[in-house]
């Protein structure tokens, strides 16, 4: 068996299989969101390590930003209905606290 680096030609290649598949899955969610679509999520079923860290945090940004977008949509709805009682209520950090206050 040829080793490299101490890892034999089959972990070499199981590792490149299992890094080929996270990229697609994250290229899946990021081409998703930048459709509007923040409905997909990553599977988590299976996955461990850096795999299953980056699978819940994709996940977890794609639902921050779903929600807090939904929120804005209701709020502009209503002003568009001539409702000025609607404010955003969604649990928000960051750069839209400041949308949020102002």
């Amino acid at each position: 068996m040829v080793l490299l680096l101490g890892i034999g030609i089959s972990g070499v290649n199981s590792t490149v299989v299992a890094l080929t598949k996270i990229v697609d899955e994250i290229r899946m969610i990021v081409d998703a969101a930048n459709r509007g679509d923040f409905s997909v999520k990553l599977a988590l079923t299976g996955k461990k390590g850096f795999a299953l860290d980056i699978s819940q945090m994709l996940n977890q940004l794609s639902d921050t930003t779903e929600v807090g977008l939904k929120d804005v949509m209701r709020v502009a709805k209503a002003l568009a209905d001539g409702d000025l009682t609607q404010t955003i209520t969604a649990i928000i950090r960051g750069y839209s606290v400041k949308l949020k206050s102002e």
